[in-house]
């Protein structure tokens, strides 16, 4: 798109999404048939009609300048679900969770997903802050003829009762692709729209190295899968090794909590045999401290 949209432009975009859209309850949930190997359920959270979004971006369009002409962009209304799915960890089945947001269209629509950025808090993934203005703005691009997805990672959602593994690639590209299979199963139930085989990735933060590590995973292992036509990350801890390096040649470093998200994730999920008193000083080194902190009801703070 060739209109770069400011900061304000989005979050004013939010509050008209925010209090003015369609809430519909229960009216399209559903627990699918048990043909599905990976979809269990979806739950309608929202719906947009077009006439709606076009006149809230019409109402942005006289506003600021950044935004002129995007109405003419919005070509569909779209509905926003919460879905659940069958995955695995460590060869456990886990149920997951995230968004799906379609177009009120018929019609062959492509894929984009968007990964989520670093959090610690099971108040913020996408299913449980769905109103939330970043994943408002995210939903919108369904308006402009994509099927969105925001996956909410293991241990989020209605895989809470687990920790999250954090930075652990192979989980991570194995949870998101199966919730991809899932929307495709999903789609059965909407004879009149098809999900392509074309794939749109993005993320930032840990959203930014999970999407690169899906990129790897499709463009070398998953190419007959899924099309990737473009990937877009942002500030990601790409290269684990450099970044350690980097933070660990500090006198101080002011986001400590990174780093002990990081080492709960690999103690638990056995990437790593080394213990929490191996690593950290008391009063921090209780077997219970650290994975204590990352109970889902902390913020990094």
């Amino acid at each position: 798109m060739k209109y770069r949209i400011s900061i304000s432009v989005f979050f004013i975009l939010f509050l008209f999404f925010a209090f003015n859209s369609c809430d519909l309850f229960n009216n399209d949930n559903q627990d699918p048939e048990e043909k599905n190997k990976y979809l269990v359920r979806r739950t309608l959270l929202m719906t947009y009609p077009e006439a709606f979004v076009k006149t809230s971006v019409s109402t942005i369009e006289k506003v600021y300048t950044d935004a002129a002409e995007l109405s003419k962009y919005v070509k569909y209304g779209f509905y926003v679900y919460k879905i659940e799915y069958n995955t695995t960890f460590k060869d456990q089945n886990i149920i997951a969770s995230g968004l799906v947001c379609i177009p009120m269209a018929t019609g062959s629509f492509p894929l984009l997903s968007f990964q989520n950025g670093t959090n610690t808090l099971h108040s913020k993934a996408p299913t449980e802050a769905f109103t939330d203005s970043l994943f408002v703005i995210i939903q919108t691009a369904s308006s402009f003829g994509f099927i969105v997805t925001l996956p909410d990672y293991l241990g989020f959602g209605s895989s809470k009762q687990m920790f999250h593994p954090y930075l652990h690639k192979a989980s991570t590209v194995k949870s998101v692709t199966d919730m991809f299979r899932a929307v495709q199963e999903m789609m059965k139930d909407f004879p009149d729209l098809v999900m392509t085989k074309d794939l749109y990735l993005m993320g930032y933060s840990q959203g930014g190295w999970a999407t690169m590590s899906l990129k790897k995973e499709i463009e070398t292992k998953l190419a007959s899968e899924f099309t990737l036509k473009a990937t877009s990350c942002g500030a990601g801890p790409y290269d684990l090794g450099f970044i350690s390096g980097k933070i660990l040649s500090q006198n101080s470093y002011p986001q400590p909590h990174f780093l002990a998200y990081m080492i709960n994730s690999y103690i638990k999920s056995g990437e790593i045999t080394l213990t929490y008193t191996d690593i950290f000083n008391p009063p921090y080194s209780g077997t219970n401290y650290i994975s204590g902190l990352f109970d889902g009801t902390k913020d990094g703070g």
